[in-house]
C-alpha cells in the first residue's frame, strides 16, 4: 500500500486563498503565512511592504462519533488575521475579499466538506497605524467513515 499524506486544513485554505485571490490596484494580493508561532511573526513582518493574512487553528480539532462509531463528525476553528497599514477601507476591501473566495468555494477543501464563516471582528492600534480584522471560521466534515488502515 502506498503512503499518502494527511492534508493539512490550513496550508489547504491557505493554498485556496492565494490561488483564488483576484488582486487590482485598490486591494493588492496579500502576503499569506500560515505560522508555527503567532506571537513573533509581526516582528519578522513589514507591513510597509504588502498587506498579511495569518491563518491559524483556533483550539483543537473536535471530533464527535455517530451511532454505532463507524462515522464520525469532524470540526476545527480556523482563524485568518487580516493586518493592513493603509487604512480601514483596505481591511474592509479584503474581508469581501475572503468572503467572496469561500462563498464561491465552500466545498473545495479536500480534507474538509464545508468551509462556515462564523463572525468578523476588527481592531485597531492607534499608536502604529494598523488596521486588524479577524475572520473567524470552521472548517466541517460530517458522516466521516473511521479509518482503520
Amino acid at each position: 500500500m502506498a503512503y499518502t499524506a494527511e492534508a493539512d486544513p490550513l496550508d489547504e485554505l491557505a493554498t485556496l486563498i492565494d490561488t483564488e485571490w483576484v488582486p487590482y490596484l485598490e486591494v493588492p494580493k496579500p502576503t499569506i503565512i500560515v505560522p508555527n508561532d503567532i506571537d513573533n511573526i509581526l516582528s519578522k513582518h513589514n507591513l510597509n511592504d504588502s498587506d498579511l493574512l495569518l491563518i491559524y487553528r483556533d483550539g483543537f480539532e473536535n471530533v464527535r462519533y455517530r451511532g454505532n462509531i463507524r462515522y464520525y463528525d469532524k470540526t476545527i476553528a480556523v482563524n485568518i488575521d487580516v493586518y493592513t497599514k493603509i487604512s480601514r477601507q483596505r481591511l474592509y476591501d479584503q474581508y469581501r475579499d475572503l468572503r467572496v473566495i469561500v462563498f464561491n468555494n465552500f466545498h473545495d477543501l479536500d480534507s474538509y466538506q464545508l468551509i462556515r464563516m462564523t463572525s468578523w471582528t476588527e481592531y485597531m492600534n492607534e499608536q502604529m497605524n494598523i488596521w486588524k480584522g479577524t475572520l473567524k471560521m470552521n472548517l466541517e466534515s460530517a458522516g466521516v467513515a473511521i479509518e482503520t488502515s
